[in-house]
């Protein structure tokens, strides 16, 4: 069964990599968020090249992702990519971007998660930059629930340009799941504010460690 095998491989893969590299997650608050409400759209601040596999490890099945059409080229990404069954986005090719959302909004619809990384691109400061819409659409179109996940380090870790990644600890926060079942094309832009705002908040005021 492909979707078993991505499923396998992407909970290993991540895993392996970040072991490898002696890189241990940390999550400190709202680990339960991880799996219910199941499907949802997981969002992560991208600051990294490491994002993605901690974000991977953490979701660890059931998913797919979104990236860059040039993403497939990098060798770097190429396995991850093929076990997150990633739906690469044309950005210069509105047609195809829509194919795009529309085919993760059907993934979505059959049971299966997907990660997004809203800033579109890296942020070169642990501040997030200003969140796109894509994901929130995909959410709100099919009633999932979006469940924030923010990361504190890992630009330290691996800082853009960076080959290889330096060991330590990656401190994570899952957000509750946030409720898209009211939301509207006429609000999608406050709560796209509501919800970045939130990352804004925990970075600048991090949770402390609990079990849960």
């Amino acid at each position: 069964d492909g979707a078993l095998a991505r499923s396998l491989a992407m909970s290993w893969s991540t895993g392996a990599a970040l072991v490898v590299a002696g890189i241990r997650v940390q999550v400190d608050r709202g680990r339960r968020n991880l799996d219910a409400p199941r499907p949802a759209v997981f969002l992560m601040n991208h600051q990294s090249e490491l994002d993605p596999l901690v974000a991977g490890t953490l979701i660890r099945h059931d998913a797919t992702a979104t990236g860059k059409k040039e993403a497939k080229l990098d060798p770097r990404a190429g396995f991850l990519g093929w076990a997150l069954d990633v739906v690469h986005f044309d950005r210069g090719n509105p047609e195809k971007a829509r194919e795009a959302s529309a085919e993760l909004e059907r993934r979505v619809r059959a049971g299966v998660s997907v990660l997004v990384a809203p800033e579109g691109t890296r942020s070169p400061t642990p501040t997030p930059l200003p969140f796109k819409k894509g994901a929130f659409h995909i959410a709100m179109n099919t009633g999932v629930p979006i469940i924030p996940i923010v990361m504190r380090n890992c630009g330290e870790l691996m800082p853009k340009g960076a080959k290889t990644m330096r060991p330590g600890t990656v401190r994570v926060a899952v957000l509750d799941p946030i409720d898209t079942s009211g939301w509207t094309k006429e609000t999608l832009g406050e709560h796209v504010e509501a919800v970045r705002a939130l990352y804004v908040e925990t970075l600048e005021n991090w949770p402390g460690p609990v079990s849960v």
